[in-house]
């Protein structure tokens, strides 16, 4: 059986009294892409917040690679070769496309020998080429693959925040699998401050 990377086993996350994500249990294998998908307010961003530490779970688990990351800051979770890369890219247009990859390798869990960027440019070949252009000139799917191939410069797995109405990427190397949020996980907000 695959190693899994990520493990959610019960995951509870609360708004004070609300709970937001109730009950919530998947597991991504390594080189699998698993899509998180489901309406507005169903806790889709509450999920990949709790699994980075910016959220604390009310209940359940959450493991990485095995361990479980209960009670650690943000930072500990992104050394252990987490990333989030959330919607918008925020990307720095001012920069090249290589400053921007580098960014990414100031919190590098080890130091690699080789290119350390030679994961973003083989998973983006597109990167390498534009690698000494200003970010900001990029086309939006460009841009969007930089900030994709930012955490794989350091090794991360990464948890891709992607609006519903947003493109889609997939992998020919990776199996593919989609995890449905329903509306009963949580609230229906009408604003997307409260709710996932």
């Amino acid at each position: 059986m695959p190693e899994p990377v990520l493990e959610l086993d019960g995951l509870e996350v609360r708004y004070g009294t609300v709970a937001v994500v109730r009950e919530l249990s998947l597991r991504a294998d390594r080189g699998e892409i698993v899509g998180l998908i489901g309406p507005n307010g169903a806790g889709k961003s509450t999920t990949l917040h709790a699994v980075m530490g910016l959220l604390p779970a009310a209940a359940g688990e959450i493991r990485i690679a095995g361990e479980s990351v209960a009670g650690r800051s943000p930072e500990s979770i992104a050394r252990a070769g987490v990333a989030l890369v959330p919607e918008g890219r925020r990307i720095f247009a001012d920069f090249t496309v290589e400053e921007n990859l580098r960014l990414g390798l100031a919190g590098r869990r080890t130091a690699n020998g080789g290119n350390p960027l030679a994961a973003a440019y083989e998973l983006f070949p597109i990167l390498r080429e534009f690698r000494r252009r200003a970010a900001g000139t990029l086309s939006g799917g460009q841009q969007q693959q930089l900030a994709i191939g930012r955490p794989r410069s350091t090794g991360s797995s990464a948890l891709w925040r992607r609006s519903a109405n947003g493109g889609s990427r997939s992998s020919s190397s990776s199996s593919v699998r989609n995890e449905r949020l329903r509306s009963r996980t949580g609230p229906t907000c009408s604003s997307g401050d409260c709710c996932g």
